[in-house]
């Protein structure tokens, strides 16, 4: 399933945190992104832990769709 194989790619940041690129939209170096099919699973990348921040289609704009989820 759909849901079954995003969980699994969200799990592989589990043992490589940094598998993942800077988004190139965002000013913070933490907030980084991997893709999955049409889907940007946009994660905040600290020392000992991955936030998923949000899962967005890679045909909307995000910077629109920032403030929802915006780190502080």
């Amino acid at each position: 399933m759909f849901i079954e194989r995003i969980i699994e790619a969200v799990e592989r940041l589990e043992t490589f945190p940094e598998m993942g690129r800077r988004v190139p939209e965002a000013e913070e170096e933490n907030i980084r992104e991997i893709i999955f099919q049409n889907y940007r699973i946009i994660y905040w990348l600290e020392t000992e832990q991955v936030l998923i921040l949000t899962i967005l289609h890679a045909a909307r704009d995000f910077n629109k769709t920032r403030n929802a989820w915006v780190v502080n």
